[in-house]
């Protein structure tokens, strides 16, 4: 767990949350948390890594973490 980097809440990220889950949650049943970690992924410029891609419609592929560049 050292090696994971906290971030911080802030109110820009909460106020793209809400953008998020006013578009997104009816159509695609998403949570507070996904908003949330969309907003602060994207606030941050950080790659999202994750199995369950359907949670982050308001994400580009480019905003995920591909998996194939860890085959070496």
């Amino acid at each position: 767990m050292e090696s994971f980097i906290p971030i911080s809440l802030d109110y820009t990220i909460g106020e793209t949350a809400g953008l998020f889950i006013n578009q997104f949650s009816k159509s695609y049943g998403i949570t507070l948390s996904d908003v949330l970690i969309a907003s602060a992924a994207r606030k941050n410029a950080l790659k999202l890594w994750t199995l369950n891609r359907k949670h982050y419609p308001m994400l580009e592929n480019s905003d995920f973490w591909e998996t194939d560049s860890l085959k070496d």
